[in-house]
């Protein structure tokens, strides 16, 4: 069975700029359930950068985004998880 880890960070090191600091991440056990939450989530991803009207070259970023807006990119994974 493949293993795979997926992560990220927002927040520096440095604490005259910015003094909090997140990281997170998941974990996919198996191809199928890793193929199948990489197209739920970029279908959820597609749908907001049409409507924000953002393209591929700019990553979006979730302050820039409102909270039903981050729901939805959770919520497209809801099925599959744990």
């Amino acid at each position: 069975m493949n293993i795979y880890i997926y992560s990220d960070e927002s927040g520096v090191f440095d604490m005259n700029h910015n003094d909090i600091f997140a990281f997170g991440g998941l974990i996919i056990l198996g191809q199928d359930s890793k193929e199948e939450w990489s197209r739920r989530y970029a279908k959820a991803e597609k749908d907001l950068r049409i409507k924000k009207q953002v393209g591929r070259d700019y990553e979006l970023k979730a302050t820039k985004i409102k909270n039903s807006e981050k729901s939805k990119l959770f919520r497209s994974l809801n099925k599959w998880a744990l």
